[in-house]
């Protein structure tokens, strides 16, 4: 069986897609100031939808918007008003799927597919992975009537130009249909629920735990002001917020874990580990040693050690952990 996009292709497959994605992405400004003006950009659609409900409460799902429109202004080079009936549909299928791949069920069936008659909610998530995929190959398709060298905005517009080229050569086909929106499905899937659920996973806890929150937001308000958009840089004078996200990430761990294996016989600390033997590597044993009861004094000990710059700030700069500082940092003082 044959798998496509990043996550379940292998071999030269999965070699040149994930290089190419890379690539692609550096070339649209990952990990660079324009990717920043980006984010800066959207904090102010998220102001304005904070702004709305005037101090009464609304739902945690609504900080999923500006994540996700981030993420969707590399894949598609624009983003989508919080109100547009195809990106509620779209962020309703995500939640959909996402929720779904957390249930114990999806465990039995991998391990006993053939019970897969006995087990329905399977065939839900591929029904609605399949909605999801129609939402994009119907961007995809309106995005290859205009796609060159001079008009790469997106990451579909550089799949469909390699596509373009790709059709020139006698070369195997890397590039085509199914994969491309493999590809970015994959990447919907990664960057948008992940940092969204995280965002709603901080608010949760400062919930619980008002003596930090009122930290954050005295840090945010004598560093920034209350007029000020945050920059990345600002972490380097906002010790007591980035041990809040960092925290924050490491209890809720929301990344999902994928299985790998190895492509020769390999030797890594007294262990062996034969040629394509599947193995996952769990960290949450590691990862859950410290209950939620104590984090409150972890989030004051993580800031301690950043204060101290016992811990290099430029190591945990990851997109992810950008776009976390800088919406976390609107939030916060809004």
């Amino acid at each position: 069986m044959h798998f496509s996009g990043i996550f379940f292709s292998d071999g030269d497959l999965w070699k040149t897609i994930r290089r190419f994605t890379l690539a692609c992405m550096r070339e649209l400004g990952m990990g660079k100031n324009q990717m920043e003006r980006k984010i800066q950009e959207e904090l102010h659609f998220l102001i304005e939808m904070i702004n709305s409900h005037k101090g009464e409460p609304f739902p945690l799902k609504a900080f999923i918007g500006a994540p996700t429109n981030i993420t969707f202004i590399l894949l598609f080079g624009d983003r989508f008003d919080y109100a547009d009936p195809t990106f509620v549909t779209f962020l309703g299928l995500i939640d959909d799927v996402m929720t779904l791949l957390g249930k114990p069920f999806l465990h039995v069936f991998n391990a006993l597919p053939y019970l897969g008659f006995l087990l329905k909610p399977h065939k839900t998530i591929l029904r609605k992975i399949g909605e999801t995929n129609a939402i994009l190959h119907r961007y995809i398709q309106g995005a290859k009537q205009g796609v060159s060298e001079n008009s790469m905005g997106s990451y579909i517009d550089g799949l469909l130009f390699r596509q373009k080229e790709e059709e020139k050569s006698e070369s195997k086909k890397m590039f085509y249909d199914a994969n491309i929106t493999a590809s970015v499905l994959d990447l919907v899937m990664a960057g948008t629920e992940t940092t969204a659920t995280t965002m709603q996973w901080a608010v949760l806890i400062m919930m619980k735990y008002p003596e930090i929150q009122r930290k954050v937001q005295e840090e945010i308000k004598r560093i920034l002001g209350s007029e000020r958009v945050p920059t990345y840089e600002d972490r380097k004078h906002m010790p007591f917020t980035l041990a809040v996200i960092h925290e924050v990430q490491r209890f809720s761990s929301v990344v999902l874990q994928f299985p790998r294996c190895t492509a020769v016989d390999t030797h890594f600390r007294g262990y062996f580990i034969p040629k394509v033997d599947a193995s996952r590597i769990y960290m949450y044993r590691s990862m859950f040693k410290i209950p939620i009861s104590s984090l409150g004094s972890e989030f004051q000990n993580k800031a301690t050690l950043y204060t101290a710059n016992k811990v290099e700030t430029q190591r945990s700069a990851s997109p992810k952990t950008v776009e976390l500082f800088l919406c976390m940092c609107v939030s916060g003082a809004t």
